[in-house]
């Protein structure tokens, strides 16, 4: 059982921060896994990773993004809407 012996007496730090900039409007962007998702669909069809009419199968998007099927589906529906990209389905 720890023994308790006070309050503890400690050395003022007050001048270890002078001369420190303290950064505090540091904002960050929350954004959905579709949106994520959207955002690098988008930018690997703008910088041409997929080449034009190249199909991309979902499953192997899932491996090679990380993002599971349901952004994905929001993102490739999403871009079929905005234009760079024409969804398909493939016939057997």
């Amino acid at each position: 059982m720890p023994l308790y012996r006070g309050p503890e007496k400690r050395a003022d730090r007050t001048n270890d921060l002078q001369g420190l900039q303290v950064v505090t409007d540091v904002t960050e962007e929350k954004l959905s896994l579709g949106e994520s998702a959207y955002r690098r669909l988008r930018a690997d069809i703008v910088s041409c990773r997929p080449l034009p009419g190249q199909r991309l199968p979902e499953k192997q998007l899932v491996v090679d993004t990380g993002f599971g099927t349901s952004p994905l589906r929001d993102a490739l529906t999403r871009l079929d809407h905005d234009g760079p990209l024409k969804l398909g389905f493939r016939e057997d």
